[in-house]
């Protein structure tokens, strides 16, 4: 249960911190 959590958790951030690039080079680039 542990390791599951620990994965989805990884998971999610992981995902944040790629749609956090996306948004600064999107900012970057609209500037």
């Amino acid at each position: 249960m542990a390791r599951t959590d620990r994965m989805a958790r990884m998971f999610l951030v992981g995902g944040g911190a790629v749609y956090l690039l996306l948004w600064i080079y999107g900012l970057v680039v609209g500037i």
